[in-house]
């Protein structure tokens, strides 16, 4: 406890945001912000196992992160370093999307969308061209409302955090990774 104090991972002086950096590479117990949720999501996936996405780096990612270490045969740290990242990458920011966004994420989203909306939220974003419009907007506000989430039709954290099923990839892992929803 007195390390933990001395060191700053413990009380006024733990980090509030992340320290995550390119050029440090590494993610450990106390750090917080966008990098840990993706870690976070990212172990869930590998894991197997239900992890709460929050993005704050505590035990319980300290205990996710050394099972998935030890499951692939690195030292169990318990911290996210260069050997951790190249077997589990967590890549970088999702960007926040919202009407007027175009490109090839956009494409992805809106498959994603179409293919597993039946049975779930129902309404698909219609056509697949790379442009974020009113019906992708709406897609978007059903896929929110089946979660619970804000409906504001903008794809930020939450929207991409949130599981297309309960045994499924967030919606984030879905678009990376250009997976098909299967049939319910």
């Amino acid at each position: 406890m007195l390390q933990l104090l001395q060191s700053g991972k413990l009380g006024q002086e733990a980090p509030t945001a992340s320290t995550f950096s390119p050029e440090r590479h590494l993610l450990q117990f106390g750090d917080q912000g966008a990098a840990v949720r993706r870690l976070q999501s990212a172990l869930g996936e590998a894991n197997k196992v239900p992890i709460v996405v929050d993005g704050v780096f505590g035990r319980e990612t300290e205990r996710a992160l050394r099972a998935f270490q030890e499951a692939n045969g690195l030292v169990a740290t318990g911290r996210y370093g260069l050997k951790s990242r190249k077997i589990l990458p967590i890549g970088e920011d999702m960007p926040l999307l919202h009407e007027g966004a175009k490109g090839d994420l956009v494409e992805r989203l809106q498959t994603v969308l179409t293919d597993c909306a039946p049975g779930h939220w129902e309404i698909a974003p219609g056509g697949i061209d790379g442009v974020f419009g009113p019906a992708t907007t709406r897609a978007v506000e059903a896929f929110q409302d089946w979660h619970g989430l804000l409906i504001d039709g903008v794809v930020g954290p939450n929207t991409w955090a949130a599981h297309l099923r309960d045994d499924g990839p967030s919606l984030e892992i879905a678009v990376r990774t250009r997976s098909i929803c299967v049939p319910p």
